[in-house]
């Protein structure tokens, strides 16, 4: 799957000041959103994109050619009800969609092409499987070819590392071959082209007859050495897992069950944001003639998207960007409304000795702007001590401690103050990382500063401990139940549950 890197700052919102948390772990900058479907400012950004897509599709929008195309449009939280069912949804059928379906909704049908990728890929990780299994092992007929099969294997064909053929037969245009030979290309007779999949030639390729033809084609480049896309190499994964598991792979689609893969174990409203910083979106797109896709994944918001097209080319684009830009603003600003839960002034006592923290939610992120101990300020003592251990071998800047979550939780039995008994809450691993954590440098020699922007935050994860514990770590603890905050803890400072004040 391609990863894309989008910048909120400049990709989708314009020109705004360069924001603070670049250098910060991937991942969440706060807790992923639930409920979504029943946020008003998610709701809001949903109803105005209806009403873009409406107009676009009505012609009442400028430049925008929608109205020819059948299409349509879901978005998908990991926290929805029903994981069959996406919180939103919006489809489109053209006039000009005489022959096919008369009714288009969310499950009416379409060419998705290369996403099927994701599938195969995804059919492979739940296998069972050793993705490092060379493809030999299962499909030995290919050891004879002339490419060396014995370096690749299941994961490489699946990671677009085989270096294979991008596809076979197809890529042959028999159909225009007068017009190759006016061009001066020598003659050739039927005999000399693949023996399946040519069109206008000869007939689609079995399993047998692809590995066949595979034994004459050659290698595009040498094995996990360069990304070579390749239609090819999936095609092969399918057969090999069938091999494999003595299932074909429609058995082994129809394993992948849809409604627990998406269970919760785990003016405009395109406006630019009031938190910009780079949202990475994993992506992947397929098409064929008169269809594409697009499948979109945020993992730091815990959504996907998925625009389906039928029709135009150019249909899908202005779609995908137009979701894009309403959709993300709005999750963030609900992931930042319900990460207020985690701010406040948290205070409690343990062997005697008086623990105080303060949690805020700034413009960027969750920061801890004071912790006391004893009276002592351990805030500016621990930056001290990772400016020794850390900062100051590598040149670094260490400056404003920010909260990032881990998304590793453990569910335990606590007591609660109000509560005679000990009830179900879950406690949330977070990790401090100095935001500034990039290295200082002097102008003066050529490209000064170029190397400032290298981020080293990232190895600094769980660098200083005291006692087994470590410095950067700290600990949000919720109810099961409800949801609600029950107190932070400073495990390195053994300061216990510190209840939230206010």
């Amino acid at each position: 799957m391609a990863r894309i890197f989008l910048s909120l700052i400049s990709a989708l919102f314009g020109t705004l000041a360069i924001a603070s948390i670049d250098c910060r772990p991937n991942g969440p900058v706060v807790p992923r959103p639930t409920d979504l479907a029943n946020s008003q400012v998610v709701t809001s950004a949903l109803g105005d994109l209806t009403n873009l897509l409406q107009q676009a599709v009505d012609g009442d929008v400028k430049g925008s050619n929608l109205a020819n195309s059948s299409f349509s449009v879901a978005l998908i939280s990991f926290s929805q009800q029903d994981a069959a069912i996406p919180i939103w949804e919006f489809h489109h059928l053209s006039p000009a969609n005489v022959n096919g379906t008369k009714n288009l909704d969310r499950d009416s049908q379409y060419l998705i092409g290369s996403v099927s990728k994701v599938f195969t890929d995804l059919v492979l990780l739940k296998s069972g499987i050793d993705p490092d299994t060379p493809v030999r092992e299962y499909l030995p007929s290919l050891e004879d070819g002339r490419i060396s099969w014995r370096d690749i294997t299941l994961k490489a064909l699946g990671n677009n590392l085989a270096g294979t053929p991008a596809i076979y037969g197809f890529s042959e245009y028999y159909y225009i071959k007068e017009v190759f030979e006016l061009l001066g290309f020598p003659p050739l007779n039927n005999s000399e082209f693949p023996e399946c999949g040519v069109i206008g030639l000869n007939s689609d390729c079995d399993a047998q007859g692809l590995l066949r033809g595979l034994l004459d084609s050659y290698p595009v480049s040498l094995p996990a050495q360069s990304p070579v896309y390749s239609s090819l190499g999936y095609s092969l994964l399918a057969i090999a897992l069938k091999e494999a598991t003595g299932k074909n792979y429609t058995q082994l689609l129809d394993e992948l069950d849809p409604s627990t893969s998406l269970s919760a174990s785990h003016g405009k409203s395109s406006a630019p944001p009031n938190h910009p910083h780079v949202v990475d979106v994993y992506g992947k797109g397929g098409g064929s003639w008169g269809y594409l896709s697009q499948l979109n994944i945020i993992d730091e918001y815990g959504i996907a998207f998925v625009v389906l097209t039928a029709g135009a080319a150019e249909a899908m684009y202005p779609i995908s960007d137009a979701v894009l830009a309403t959709v993300v603003p709005a999750v963030d600003e609900a992931a930042r409304q319900q990460a207020e839960k985690y701010t406040g002034l948290f205070s409690g006592e343990a062997n005697g000795v008086v623990v105080n923290a303060t949690v805020e939610l700034d413009s960027d992120s969750i920061v801890i702007r004071s912790l006391y101990r004893d009276g002592h300020d351990m805030l500016a003592g621990i930056q001290e001590i990772f400016k020794y251990a850390y900062g100051d071998m590598l040149g670094l800047r260490v400056e404003t401690p920010r909260l990032f979550p881990t998304g590793i939780e453990e569910v335990m039995e606590v007591a609660a103050e109000g509560c005679d008994s000990a009830i179900s809450a879950i406690r949330e691993d977070w990790r401090l990382t100095w935001s500034d954590f990039t290295l200082l440098q002097e102008p003066g020699l050529p490209a000064a500063n170029l190397s400032t922007q290298t981020c080293l935050s990232w190895s600094g994860a769980d660098w200083v401990h005291y006692g087994k514990q470590p410095l950067d770590r700290f600990v949000f603890v919720r109810d099961k139940k409800t949801g609600d905050l029950l107190g932070f803890e400073a495990p390195f400072l053994r300061s216990g549950l510190l209840q939230k004040v206010n």
